[in-house]
């Protein structure tokens, strides 16, 4: 546990045991694309689960790679050993260290009709009116529990109080790198990028898939985003174009816009998560979520 409490800050690292939120350092590796030769974008998300035929590369604008790790090694646990509980996920015979994830519908959802009217003109996913009063910004990270229980426990609040009046606009940054590192495996950043390409192809469909996901989240000690999971995740949320989130995953797409999380939240003073900014502070919802409340209503001037 204390190892996912550790908190990474610019000047150095602390272990602050009473901040609730996701930390890990790990060995260096890059967001690679993955690659096949031959066969469709679907076929090849899916076969990249059954081998360990891809390539490295060097993510320069992260100064780290990324191992693509694939096939039945991409379920082995990381370096850190942190251990999240199993929460709802049930699985089946896949791989000898995590299994086959059952998807289950979520038992919370986020309402479609507050997507932004012009959704392609925000580079990440955003709910709210484009013209309330404040934006705040959700950093989270896809495999953290913590930013699982916030989202679970504490989102819907913050959508009813503050975002379906209008005054609100909530924005989602996945932090995928700390201090030139992945965040929580080398697979985080890959899950970063599944759900920037499903915002892109499909915004409308997006909040359906953020919350199966965060439904269905394995234990962060595995490396489970794998492309296959991924596309899996997709098809049982009815993103639609599979294939668009397969060739995203298979070529390096949106890896500009996960390096620009990772500098606004260095900027911000963002070094854990789950995180909410506004123009004027940072909070941490699941270490007190009624700052988080009163945040936002300075915000608005509540």
């Amino acid at each position: 546990m204390s190892d996912r409490r550790k908190l990474l800050g610019a000047a150095g690292s602390a272990l602050l045991a009473s901040v609730a939120g996701c930390a890990s350092v790990i060995g260096e590796t890059a967001d690679a694309p993955e690659t096949t030769t031959g066969v469709s974008p679907t076929t090849a998300a899916t076969d990249a689960t059954n081998t360990t035929n891809a390539t490295n590369a060097t993510n320069a604008t992260t100064g780290a790679d990324e191992t693509a790790t694939t096939g039945r090694d991409a379920a082995r646990q990381n370096s850190t050993g942190n251990v999240s509980g199993p929460g709802d996920a049930t699985t089946t015979a896949e791989s000898p260290s995590l299994g086959r994830v059952n998807i289950d519908r979520p038992d919370f959802s986020v309402s479609a009709s507050l997507v932004p009217a012009d959704p392609e003109t925000d580079d990440y996913p955003r709910l709210g009116r484009e013209d309330a009063e404040t934006t705040a910004t959700l950093y989270g990270n896809w495999k953290c529990p913590y930013t699982r229980e916030f989202v679970r426990q504490m989102m819907g609040e913050v959508v009813r109080k503050f975002v379906k009046p209008g005054d609100v606009a909530l924005e989602f940054r996945a932090l995928s790198y700390l201090d030139g590192e992945p965040f929580l495996g080398a697979d985080a950043p890959r899950a970063a990028r599944a759900g920037l390409e499903v915002w892109a192809s499909n915004p409308r469909t997006f909040w359906d898939y953020f919350a199966l996901v965060f439904a269905n989240q394995p234990p962060e000690s595995y490396e489970w985003a794998t492309a296959d999971r991924l596309v899996r995740f997709a098809e049982a949320a009815n993103v639609g174009d599979t294939d668009a989130v397969a060739t995203a995953l298979l070529t390096g797409a949106h890896r500009e816009r996960v390096k620009a999380t990772t500098e606004e939240a260095r900027e911000r003073g963002v070094a854990t998560v789950p995180r909410v900014v506004t123009d004027e502070s940072v909070t941490a919802p699941t270490v007190d979520f009624s700052a988080t409340e009163r945040q936002l209503r300075r915000a608005v001037r509540r």
